[in-house]
């Protein structure tokens, strides 16, 4: 009898911490969500206009659209120089190396990182 209280206790814990930790993954996942979305400004919403990849430990910017060369460095601070010299001032960049789209937010002269939604 006590046994199967203390089997009881134990099974309940473990579903509570078990939904807890679910609790905070959905938590984690629309904070990121809410992040993306005010980082990019909803009243001039800005399409992924540039793309950006690493071929031999030099990032290579190019035009989304025309594939034209925009730019070329060895850190994201260079690639932030580049395109304020370029007078990009707001773009989204396509990461195309990375699996799960990975989306960079230029925006006042900074690289922000961003996953993919």
């Amino acid at each position: 009898m006590m046994i199967e209280f203390v089997i009881g206790i134990i099974i309940g814990l473990v579903l509570g911490f078990m939904y807890l930790v679910h609790s905070v993954k959905i938590h984690v996942k629309n904070q990121e969500k809410i992040k993306i979305y005010k980082t990019i400004d909803t009243s001039r919403r800005i399409e992924p206009n540039l793309s950006i990849e690493l071929v031999n430990n030099v990032y290579l910017v190019y035009n989304e659209k025309t594939s034209e060369f925009v730019c070329q460095g060895n850190t994201h601070a260079e690639i932030e120089e580049r395109l304020l010299f370029n007078k990009i001032s707001d773009a989204v960049l396509v990461d195309k190396n990375n699996i799960d789209r990975k989306f960079y937010i230029f925006k006042d002269g900074k690289l922000e990182t961003v996953r993919a939604v």
